[in-house]
Parts: C-alpha cells; structure tokens; sequence
C-alpha cells in the first residue's frame, strides 16, 4: 500500500486532537393508555465498548481485502503523542470528545487491484453538538488545501465529503453524524474512474453498524 495508508490515518488523528478532543421512561397516567417508551441511547461506557462492532466487516469489503488493523484512539494516546501540549490539553478538554476508534484495511496483493485501502475513524463525544463542531472543524483541518468538497448523498444526522486526486491515486473521505458520534471512512484508489460513490458505499455500510450498536 502507499504512503498514504495508515500514516494518513494517524496524521487524521493528530491534527483532530490538536483541536479538540439518564433517561427515564415516562408512565401513562392513566391505566386505559399506555405507551412504549423510546430507548435512551448506550452510555459512555457502554458506547465505547460497542466501538468495535461498530467497524466495517469482511462480508463489507472488497474481495481479497482484510482488516489490516484496529485499535482504540483514547484521549490519553493522543496526549502522549503530543508530549503533554498545554494547547492540546485545553483544546481536547473542551472539546468533549470521550473516545476515538480507528481501521485500516488492506488488500491482500496491492498490486492486482485498483483500490489500495480503506481507512475509518470514529468518535465519540459528550454532546450531539460536540460531534456536530468537530464535523465541520475535523475535515478541514486534514483535507488541508488539497482537498476539495463533493456533493454526496445525505447520511445520518449530518454529512460531507472530500476528494483529492493526484496523477497516480485518488483519495475519497465521507464523513458523517450519529447522535454523538462521527465517523470518517477514506478510501485510497489508483483507478482513473473512481468516484466518492464508493467510499459513500462504504459508509452507509458503516452507518448500518452505527445504529445496530444501539445509536
């Protein structure tokens, strides 16, 4: 795979933390009425731990594509990477983002296919309006001046998406809102006919998992 793989990601994730990072059910009142009440959505903790299961399955990718690599992205990972940055502590503290998951995933031979990889981010945040900021905020600042917007279809709460393109590959990003949570899937590709349909593919798949996980 290029360089643009898995440094890519975790360059993603640098520049995000540099900025950042009990419901009740109501009785009827009368015995003639009743009512199903609307389950509250997993709490942090819980959220976190379905992270996972939130990722991009096998039956999900390409054929001859595997899980490259998966982990946890915790605040304090990215404390460490920034050597205990007064600014990156203040900005991740205000921030509210609670958690970060990241995916790599790799084609088994690089060589016999068009596109090299996949990558996702998700993140978790105190507040819908926390993930809402740092969806608008996030892509910026990797796309850089590089990247340019692209209409896609709606996804989620909230979406956008962004494509870069070079003589020799084409990187696709789309990026979306659940509740709390955003989510960013790339793609990495060296067709000349690739498009953001795809990695737009990828992340209604991905949203499919989103919202298994209970949000």
């Amino acid at each position: 795979m290029r360089a643009i793989a898995p440094q890519g990601i975790i360059a993603v994730l640098c520049l995000a933390a540099a900025l950042l990072t009990a419901s009740a059910c109501t009785l009827a009142e009368s015995f003639l009425v009743t009512s199903t009440p609307t389950p509250a959505p997993p709490s942090g903790a819980l959220l976190e731990e379905r992270l996972p299961q939130m990722l991009l399955r096998q039956d999900d990718l390409p054929s001859g594509f595997v899980a490259w690599s998966e982990s946890y992205q915790r605040n304090e990972d990215i404390l460490a990477r920034a050597g205990g940055d007064p600014e990156v502590v203040r900005s991740l503290r205000n921030s509210g983002r609670q958690t970060g998951y990241v995916a790599v995933y790799q084609a088994m031979d690089p060589t016999d296919v068009a596109l090299e990889g996949i990558f996702v981010i998700l993140e978790l945040y105190d507040r819908p309006e926390q993930a809402s900021t740092a969806l608008y905020r996030d892509p910026r600042q990797v796309a850089g001046t590089a990247m340019r917007p692209v209409t896609i279809d709606p996804l989620a709460d909230e979406s956008l998406a962004y494509t870069a393109t070079s003589q020799d590959s084409a990187l696709y990003s789309v990026w979306f809102r659940k509740d709390r949570l955003t989510a960013a899937v790339f793609t990495s590709s060296v067709a000349s006919d690739a498009s953001v349909e795809e990695a737009h593919a990828f992340a209604q798949r991905l949203l499919a998992h989103v919202q298994a996980a209970g949000l």
